[in-house]
């Protein structure tokens, strides 16, 4: 009998603004630490791609038997966008996002996550309809998916609960 696989799984996009130019510009430096930023996840890596462009900017992608992690980046505009998408419920992307917030320092970050693969209940034909829930920056008056401007410069680091709020599960 074949294994079957579980289609549930979450892809968390972000925006890192605000990051120092010489952070940005290396491929190699940003390809280990994505590298290590999906070895926090308890994903499993099957290749690593990486793409050094001129003037400056990079491109990393790294391939995992779960799915992927990219970053692109944009130094002279302080900007990499970031990309984890994960199958299965025992890799925890989210870890990958703190990582690279950690190690990148951005001034803002914009952060959206989706679940994925839950349209159908295998074998029931019938949708999943995801629980409501308040969402809580903006209860506290944030716009969604924004985080407050320097607070990583403070050395606090901005709330995740974005990612880690019931609207995500």
């Amino acid at each position: 009998m074949a294994m079957v696989y579980s289609t549930s799984g979450r892809h968390i996009a972000v925006d890192l603004w605000g990051v120092d130019f010489d952070l940005l510009k290396d491929a190699k430096w940003l390809e280990g630490h994505a590298v290590e930023a999906v070895e926090r996840t308890g994903a499993t890596v099957l290749g690593v791609q990486s793409q050094q462009f001129e003037p400056h900017g990079a491109t990393v992608l790294v391939l995992l038997s779960e799915s992927h992690l990219s970053i692109h980046t944009y130094p002279e505009h302080g900007f990499a966008a970031v990309d984890v998408y994960t199958c299965g419920e025992h890799v925890v992307p989210e870890e990958a996002i703190r990582y690279l917030i950690e190690i990148l320092k951005p001034e803002k970050v914009y952060g959206k996550k989706l679940v994925r693969g839950r349209g159908r209940h295998a074998g029931r034909g019938r949708l999943h309809r995801p629980r409501r829930t308040s969402d809580p920056l903006r209860a506290a008056g944030q716009r969604r998916g924004q985080f407050p401007a320097g607070s990583l410069r403070r050395g606090v680091r901005p709330s995740l609960l974005f990612f880690f709020g019931e609207i995500c599960r």
